[in-house]
């Protein structure tokens, strides 16, 4: 482990650098001893974030890298995603999520194109949000608005088919569950309940 930069009293303060024994390293601001203010860290794992810091914490707004590609750009408070935030998917990740139309069930991975705008409660996307889709056989987007729970459409939302269809209505972890209306391309609508997907 070692330290090039500014001190005050013996430990660091100011602007420096400390590389750990992994390699891993931050460069930045420093407030007696802990990194605060502006600041780079690059992780062993191939991670970075780059933003704010207070008393050794991300906090306030950001930049996180993952060593795939996904990058968040929003708030954090003490470590977290926390606040508003974007995160831009650019590889497939390793989590799915599955969602229903009328007639059946989809399953998916995030994937390159794909995006969420919204809310982040200790880093889960929690609140109001805006999620796209994208498909990039068919250059298409299908796009959800409205609530998330722990990453889950939970709650009020209106999910766009890249068909046209619509569902407008109740969600229950990802799932099209109570009130909606429903309408297709084809000018078909149908306002009642939904129970596991189908009405």
């Amino acid at each position: 482990m070692s330290y090039s930069g500014e001190s005050m009293q013996g430990v660091p303060h100011g602007m420096g650098t400390y590389t750990f024994n992994d390699n891993e390293y931050y460069e930045g601001a420093w407030g007696n001893g802990r990194f605060h203010g502006s600041g780079k860290y690059v992780f062993a794992s191939g991670n970075i974030y780059e933003g704010s810091w207070a008393e050794g914490n991300m906090n306030g707004n950001g930049k996180w890298i993952s060593k795939n590609g996904d990058i968040y750009v929003g708030e954090f408070v003490n470590g977290n995603k926390n606040g508003k935030g974007m995160l831009s998917f650019r590889l497939v990740c390793l989590f799915n999520c599955s969602f229903f139309d009328s007639s059946q069930t989809l399953y998916r991975n995030y994937s390159e194109g794909d995006s969420y705008d919204g809310d982040w409660v200790d880093g889960e996307r929690t609140g109001n949000g805006l999620m796209k889709y994208f498909n990039s056989t068919t250059n298409t987007t299908d796009t959800y608005t409205g609530e998330f729970l722990t990453g889950d459409m939970h709650g009020k939302g209106r999910y766009v088919f890249s068909n046209g269809n619509t569902y407008d209505g109740d969600w229950e972890h990802n799932m099209m569950q109570g009130h909606a209306n429903w309408s297709s391309h084809s000018g078909d609508t149908y306002e009642g309940e939904y129970v596991s997907g189908k009405r």
